[in-house]
């Protein structure tokens, strides 16, 4: 799978938990730190910190859990150039969308829209 069909089959995700953590700004402000933390720094060691051990990943490409994720965190990592430029990240209670321009994978840039539920101050699902 390249890196480009990769966003393009995460456009949109969702990413959820059991127990609403409601308060939109600290949900905001969780998900652009986790983005940071893991994705976005390709530190594979993160994602305990910030994803359910039950991590729910609907993107067929990639398996589910916490080794599913780290393995999208090394997959990006290994990735020459890669970037995302937030564009907006808007929360809603325990919900948020993050609107995103990736560069690095291709000629062109890739925009994608990546959904969350938050719960727990962990992401525990994400659809494509």
């Amino acid at each position: 799978m390249t890196l480009k069909a990769f966003f393009i089959a995460a456009t949109t995700g969702l990413v959820s938990a059991t127990t609403v953590v409601a308060d939109s700004a600290t949900n905001k402000a969780l998900v652009l730190e986790a983005l940071e933390a893991t994705l976005l720094s390709g530190n594979v060691d993160a994602v305990d910190q910030y994803f359910a051990k039950d991590y729910i990943q609907h993107n067929p490409d990639f398996a589910n859990g916490v080794d599913g994720q780290k393995g999208v965190v090394a997959f990006l990592a290994g990735t020459d150039g890669f970037s995302a430029d937030y564009v907006r990240v808007i929360a809603d209670d325990d919900m948020g969308a993050k609107h995103a321009r990736y560069e690095g994978f291709g000629p062109v840039a890739t925009i994608g829209i990546d959904e969350f539920r938050v719960d727990r101050r962990r992401d525990r699902d994400h659809g494509s």
